[in-house]
């Protein structure tokens, strides 16, 4: 399940490639990608609405949802809000 609101598989996160139709609202937290990243995402009507990550250590990373990629890099242990 965790699979279809985070995959990490390729050299980016991308956030809800496969988000069932019949789960309109949600959120989640403390997936965790590639790189000791830990992700957390809220989603209405199958679009998200706001999404954050938090490294380990400080290190960059590529995000990528609906198309965009993001190149960020984020701080050690400190949760920074996406812009997606």
């Amino acid at each position: 399940m965790a699979e279809m609101l985070l995959q990490s598989h390729e050299d980016f996160i991308e956030l809800l490639p496969a988000l069932p139709a019949n789960w309109k609202d949600g959120e989640i937290k403390g997936l965790v990608a590639r790189g000791a990243i830990e992700i957390d995402l809220k989603w209405t009507n199958g679009q998200l609405v706001s999404a954050a990550a938090k490294a380990k250590k400080k290190q960059k990373c590529r995000v990528k949802y609906a198309g965009k990629l993001l190149e960020l890099e984020l701080p050690a242990g400190e949760k920074v809000n996406l812009k997606i």
